[in-house]
């Protein structure tokens, strides 16, 4: 029965009888919110006082009396962010938003959108991308890909579809489309203009079209671009002419200066646009010839002298009386969005940096940067000032110092720079610092040479960073200012470093993009590499146990263990400070319904909120799993939840809100968690030495108690190993366990509390064999 029902709905429109719509209305969801760049505009309409402007960043309002600016997206209703034309039909009331996968919205309040489906579910036309609409009394006129369908606006339902005009090729876009006269008008891309009477019960019939010719004054060499209509006729942009045809004729109204792109029709107006160039005659005669910075896309004729210019690179700019400011949401200047680095209120994106194969693209985008409480965005290059002229392209990477405060953003080519409250700290690069570079040849100017693939701070205060294809591909700055490199012998000879993090033990864990997960250990001595340990782990029992060699993210959580993202799914290693001391050790991993989680999905990146549950990106969405990954917790992907793609590229959370932002290959969104950093009074807990080495003579001094506290010491699995009392908020322990031995090497917690139980915090110190 199943397979019946599915093929009756494919064959429906095949038979032009079209299937009921699909027609519903999102729910508004208060936990999510959107990042996105409204820059990059695609058209505008006007809806009384209101302007609607659609981007690739979804759509927003801008208010002509209050000046208000409303920011619209998944969230709020909308099918997707990427719409493709933009339509406000005023016997109806109703703004129509149409979509390259075929779908439609339309709505009179935008607080209800709802979805016409029809063309998207429709598999008989692979191509089935929304050009335009037009509409006249009851009917909605939609141009496709393939054609022209045809809407009941009573009913909201399909009437028909043409997807042949006269002799020409089935399944032809249609560009543009205009009503005059009686006939409804259709250009059709490379084909030229074709009209038809409105009211002709059988559209679909292509004897039905005749094309516009030669015979009544319409050249036949002349592209025709698009068509509008008004009382005054039907116009026609070519190249570099408007036409008019009245009267069944077809005559010049205007000659352009150039080749022009767009043309706009009202009752009272018609107008050109190009590049950066608008051309407006209104019905006076009179020219209005302005410059447009931006590249415009579209214009609305709003007033005798108010025009609304929409542009591909300055979203919507206002033409009022010759002044022209420009009306954008703030947000970042794209969707870009390759990693974060998350904490203290803010985000930083490294919005794109490498291609498909890991070459640097070059881009000139800077750094993104987001105050959380303010709501304000700030981008960070070398046009607005903010980041140093070498070291200003192609950002990939991201870290967050969360004891400073400190982003540290990795440029795929020209090095690493520290930022502080979004402001330059340092850079780093070839000319100033020990990052190595590809080629041996330190040139500021080539941007490819020091591509920064991971970078993080130890627990003495080393910078490691990782580079790929750099000979040597990890290097280290150590809090005096040096720099010093791991020797290239401990590499692989075909090392393609993509990824890196420090854990606990100060291990350094690398991908070596689809080999290996490589494994450093410097043994507390960065400028000695004798002692230095690499353990290689792979796939196979007592390799690693990988679940494969494709390893895209990396994530200690709050017990010390390494999770592990791979293209078949994620795995955990238990005992990283085994790792440490030289041994290859397997991973294991989570169980979930009696299988392994995520199996043969790729896991591309991994986070641990503050009640140690995994948040896990992949390629088919976002996945929240228990602290041990045997529950499910939440599944978000596009269809069941506002998610603006299923294409993870990053997941950040910032502990003190619980906000989780999650980086897609379509932009930037975040989710209100429930899960936050402990918060206590215990920011000054401090326990030294730390790590402690077992060879170590001393006493461990954990400082910060209450003046009267209990002191447990306990191993992160929660196993009692000492319990002690403060002296006047400092507490002194000898490093043996209730039966007089010496503890052995691993993360060990102090959990203090005062006589009652309460005000309790946690200090967190490493105890490494030596």
């Amino acid at each position: 029965m199943r397979n019946k029902f599915v093929f009756l709905m494919t064959a429906c429109w095949m038979l032009s009888n079209f299937c009921q719509p699909v027609i519903s209305q999102n729910a508004r969801y208060g936990e999510w919110q959107s990042y996105l760049s409204n820059g990059r505009g695609i058209m505008s309409v006007q809806k009384g006082q209101i302007i609607y402007t659609i981007s690739q960043g979804g759509m927003y309002s801008y208010d002509i009396g209050t000046e208000e600016i409303r920011i619209f997206s998944t969230i709020d209703g909308m099918s997707s962010i990427s719409p493709t034309t933009l339509y406000y039909h005023d016997e109806t009331d109703q703004i129509f938003i149409g979509y390259s996968d075929g779908m439609i919205d339309y709505f009179s309040d935008p607080d209800q959108i709802f979805h016409l489906s029809d063309i998207a579910r429709n598999t008989f036309f692979v191509d089935r991308r929304v050009n335009l609409f037009l509409a006249e009394g009851k009917r909605l006129y939609v141009g496709t890909n393939f054609g022209l369908v045809i809407y009941n606006l009573d009913t909201n339902l399909p009437l028909t579809d043409v997807s042949q005009f006269a002799g020409n090729p089935s399944r032809t876009p249609v560009n543009s489309l205009a009503i005059s006269e009686g006939l409804i008008y259709v250009a059709v891309k490379d084909r030229g203009l074709y009209s038809a009477p409105i009211d002709f019960p059988n559209l679909k019939d292509p004897a039905v079209w005749l094309w516009e010719d030669g015979d009544t004054g319409l050249p036949e060499s002349e592209n025709i671009k698009e068509i509008g209509a008004n009382p005054d006729g039907l116009f026609a942009l070519t190249d570099n002419t408007v036409y008019r045809k009245k009267d069944n004729n077809w005559a010049v109204f205007g000659r352009l200066d150039n080749k022009w792109e767009h043309l706009y029709v009202i009752d009272d107006a018609v107008g050109a646009s190009r590049l950066n160039n608008i051309n407006v005659i209104n019905s006076r005669g009179i020219k209005y010839n302005f410059f447009i910075a931006g590249a415009a896309k579209h214009v609305v004729i709003s007033g005798e002298d108010l025009f609304f210019v929409t542009t591909s690179f300055r979203g919507l700019t206002k033409f009022d009386n010759w002044q022209t400011p420009t009306i954008v949401p703030p947000g970042p200047t794209s969707n870009d969005c390759t990693r974060l680095a998350v904490g203290n209120g803010e985000v930083y994106v490294a919005p794109k940096g490498y291609d498909q194969l890991f070459a640097p693209d070059n881009n000139a985008f800077g750094v993104y940067h987001y105050n959380i409480s303010e709501g304000i965005w700030t981008t960070l290059d070398t046009i607005r000032d903010g980041l140093p002229d070498d070291v200003g392209t192609s950002f990939a990477r991201a870290y967050y110092d969360h004891e400073t405060n400190q982003a540290y953003m990795g440029s795929w080519g020209s090095g690493l720079v520290v930022l502080k409250d979004a402001t330059l700290v340092d850079g780093y690069n070839c000319t100033n610092s020990g990052i190595p570079i590809i080629n041996q040849v330190c040139n500021p100017s080539n941007t490819g040479n020091s591509r920064v693939s991971g970078t993080a701070l130890d627990s003495y205060g080393n910078l490691w960073v990782s580079l790929d294809f750099a000979l040597p591909p990890l290097v280290v700055r150590t809090p005096e200012g040096d720099w010093h490199s791991v020797p290239n012998f401990r590499f692989p000879s075909d090392h393609h470093i993509t990824e890196m993090i420090v854990d606990d033990y100060n291990n350094i864990w690398m991908v070596n993009n689809d080999k290996s997960l490589l494994v450093y250990t410097e043994n507390g001595t960065p400028d000695v590499f004798d002692d230095g340990q690499m353990v290689t782990l792979r796939t196979g029992t007592n390799q690693g146990n990988l679940p494969s060699i494709e390893v895209f993210s990396l994530a200690q959580d709050q017990e010390g263990f390494i999770w592990v993202g791979t293209a078949k799914g994620v795995t955990v290693f238990f005992d990283p400070f085994s790792i440490s001391q030289g041994r290859i050790v397997d991973a294991s991993p989570p169980v979930f319904e009696r299988t392994a989680l995520l199996k043969n999905t790729a896991v591309t990146a991994i986070a641990v909120d503050g009640g140690n549950r995994k948040w896990l990106g992949t390629e088919d969405g976002l996945f929240l799993v228990s602290e041990n990954g045997d529950a499910l917790i939440h599944q978000f992907t596009t269809e069941n939840s506002p998610l603006l793609s299923n294409k993870i590229n990053d997941v950040q959370i910032d502990p003190e809100s619980g906000l989780v932002f999650i980086a897609t290959d379509r932009g930037l969104m975040s989710f209100q968690g429930d899960a936050t950093q402990g918060q206590s009074q215990c920011e000054d807990i401090l326990v030294y030495p730390n790590p402690v080495f077992t060879d170590f003579n001393g006493l461990i001094t954990i400082r910060g108690s209450a003046a009267e506290s209990t002191v447990k010491i306990t191993t992160v699995s929660g196993l009692l190993v000492r319990e002690l009392e403060s002296q006047g908020g400092s507490t002194t322990w000898d490093g043996m366990d209730v039966y007089g031995n010496q503890v052995r090497s691993g993360v060990y917690l102090a959990l203090i509390a005062d006589r009652n139980g309460e005000n309790a915090c946690i200090g967190k110190f490493t105890v490494i064999a030596r």
